[in-house]
């Protein structure tokens, strides 16, 4: 979008001779506020290199210019709005005053030149009117294509977002050597002269799961998702209906048009424990990233990828009867690589 609006800019200088033939060493004094230091330097920084690109020379003394360039950034709810102000050093005469609203510093990098180019477009040249008349139109253009693209880019950007996929976690029960036979094995018999031993492996569950979530973000970068998970499974049942909940704080990353990369940690919660436990972890942390292309509007299609890890040891009910029934309860350690494929829906838009 920033080289669209450049070659815009571009073309209407083309077209304006008389714009560039006088604002070439033109003399302008540039200055600003905001309430909060980044943004101060961030438009006072960027609206200088503008000027000298334009062929105006900035100087730090207002007066030894013709004209004043001035901005404000304030809050404006859960936005910001920054205010351009043109003003003759002549008279001290405002000769032109507008704003426009954002959310994120980093949407100016794409308006900072037209801002600036808006405001000098006015500064008085003679027998320039239907030329600047051309130029506002251009601009008007441009500014309403910018418009759209942003709108366009609205479904990575809502304050809510519904969260539904399909999982297939692979649950991994790794044995430990808890009251085992060298370790591995469940014995008849007194554990130093067993009369019969058989040797145990890890188990591995891999069936289809499904979540359900309601993601808020918070800031650009920054989001949580409470969720609700369903997966198949127990070591020794298929039909078994695992239910957790969960939390996850992501980590959004748009740099890219279109894709939104997730990274986020994780939280989750059993709320539902298998009859083939005596015991079973508490809760589980691990991480995750997800990855989005945009799915309408609204909307983007998703695949995930995690790692949980649950604390405290998964204890087996011992199931094989009078044959090995030393020990009791047999020890793993538990833990899960997922992969889903689902779709998140946004709504309530970030100006509202």
């Amino acid at each position: 979008m920033r080289k669209i609006r450049l070659f815009a800019v571009l073309l209407i200088l083309a077209a304006m001779p008389s714009f560039a033939s006088n604002a070439q060493n033109m003399a302008i004094y540039i200055e600003g506020t905001a309430t909060i230091e980044e943004h101060q330097v961030f438009f006072m920084e960027n609206f200088k290199m503008e000027a000298v690109g334009l062929d105006f020379t900035v100087v730090d003394n207002k007066a030894d210019a013709g004209y004043t360039f001035r901005f404000d950034v304030e809050p404006y709810g859960s936005q910001f709005v920054i205010r351009i102000t043109l003003v003759s050093n002549e008279n001290d005469a405002r000769i032109v005053s507008f704003s426009r609203f954002f959310t994120r510093l980093e949407e100016m990098y794409e308006y900072n030149q037209f801002l600036f180019f808006q405001a000098v477009l006015h500064i008085p040249r003679t027998g320039d009117a239907e030329t600047i008349t051309k130029a506002e139109a251009a601009i008007a253009e441009f500014e309403t294509a910018a418009a759209e693209a942003d709108r366009n880019d609205d479904w990575r950007n809502k304050r809510l977002y519904l969260r539904a996929s399909i999982n297939y976690p692979v649950a991994f029960y790794t044995l430990k050597s808890n009251g085992l036979i060298g370790g591995i094995g469940v014995y008849y018999g007194p554990f130093d002269n067993p009369e019969r031993v058989s040797p145990l492996d890890n188990k591995i569950v891999a069936l289809p799961g499904a979540t359900l979530g309601l993601e808020v973000q918070l800031l650009n970068w920054l989001s949580i998702e409470y969720n609700f998970q369903l997966s198949m499974g127990d070591p020794l049942n298929n039909d078994f209906v695992n239910i957790a909940t969960g939390m996850e704080i992501k980590f959004p990353v748009k740099l890219i048009r279109n894709f939104i990369l997730g990274p986020y940690g994780a939280f989750s919660i059993p709320l539902r424990k298998s009859g083939v436990f005596d015991e079973f972890p508490f809760f589980a942390i691990g991480c995750g990233l997800q990855a989005g292309i945009k799915a309408g509007p609204r909307g983007a299609v998703f695949i995930d990828i995690n790692y949980m890890h649950y604390f405290g040891d998964a204890v087996l009910k011992n199931p094989y009867g009078s044959l090995y029934p030393e020990p009791k309860g047999i020890h793993y350690r538990h833990f899960t690589v997922g992969f889903g494929i689902g779709y998140k829906f946004g709504f309530v838009d970030w100006k509202n």
